[in-house]
């Protein structure tokens, strides 16, 4: 079992890694072509942030293990918004709303995030509610482009790479994920089974946070250089984008979940959690740091009823 958790963590890793270098070559290039900070940004936050996340969407599908997919989306959006954010408000004393959000953005935002949830409140997922949450995904981004709600980027640094040094880093970070969420779906399922627990448990608990690793880097990267500040925004839209993800796992078929009660648990504890989320932004457009270590006491009660129930 050790062995298994192990390789577990060494792929998730892997993972991260080479998410984060299609990312900077996502961004880089884009800025080297001169395209609009919207689409760069409406990429980056929308679909590259969610590599991850897709990838082993995409291969659970393929391997017949769509639960540890539900389960890891579930669970990133747990993670996101209160794991990473409560950090990031401990660490830094406070965050400040990086973007032009306003309260309707914020809402509209937390009401896709939050959809999921009640499609799988039945314990099923079907081909008509994927391809609904697809829409509704499309639909929001409609809006921000209608709106021309403000999307911030991620600093990446003031040294310009060479374009072949990104392409071939693009290149070798798409393998990475590739490879990587092939056998972490292997991997996964296998340990599941060795603990005879359903895969979606192992989504939801294990992948939430290793899908995640980049996000978490960034909030400890921010501490140390006391430069960088977490933009709220940008953790939404990556929270929203697992929207789109679970949308792709329904319209590849219908699914029973094997637990649906470990979904309905997080289905609470994540629609609790962004309400909390959206009382304790638009009170005063920040978020404290007592704030922020009550979405980390949440997590941490959610994990615990996982592991002790």
């Amino acid at each position: 079992m050790l062995d298994q958790i192990g390789l577990l963590v060494l792929l998730l890793l892997v993972l991260a890694y080479s998410a984060g270098w299609v990312i900077r070559a996502l961004v880089e290039i884009g800025r080297r072509f001169r395209i609009s900070e919207f689409v760069l940004g409406f990429v980056v936050i929308g679909l590259a942030t969610s590599l991850p996340e897709l990838s082993v969407a995409i291969n659970s599908i393929v391997n017949q293990s769509p639960g540890l997919a539900i389960g890891n989306l579930v669970g990133a959006s747990l993670v996101l918004l209160s794991l990473i954010v409560g950090l990031a408000a401990v660490l830094q004393r406070g965050i400040l709303l990086g973007h032009a959000l306003r309260s309707r953005d914020l809402l509209i935002g937390s009401a896709l995030i939050a959809a999921p949830i009640f499609m799988l409140i039945n314990g099923r997922l079907s081909l008509v509610e994927g391809w609904f949450l697809i829409i509704l995904y499309a639909a929001y981004l409609w809006y921000l482009y209608v709106y021309r709600v403000e999307i911030a980027l991620r600093s990446l640094g003031e040294k310009r790479i060479p374009i072949k040094s990104l392409l071939t880093g693009a290149i070798l970070g798409l393998i990475g994920l590739v490879m990587s969420a092939y056998y972490i779906v292997k991997v996964g399922t296998s340990l599941a089974d060795t603990l005879s627990l359903p895969p979606l448990v192992i989504g939801v608990l294990i992948l939430g946070i290793g899908t995640n690793l980049p996000e978490i880097a960034l909030v400890l990267k921010a501490r140390k250089a006391s430069a960088q500040k977490l933009v709220l925004g940008d953790l939404m839209g990556s929270a929203a984008a697992n929207t789109m993800i679970m949308g792709i796992i329904g319209a590849g078929g219908s699914y029973t979940l094997a637990e649906p009660g470990v979904i309905l648990v997080a289905g609470v504890f994540l629609f609790t959690i962004i309400l909390l989320f959206n009382v304790f932004i638009r009170t005063k457009s920040m978020l404290s740091p007592a704030e922020g270590l009550v979405l980390l006491l949440a997590y941490l009660l959610f994990v615990g009823l996982q592991i002790f129930s």
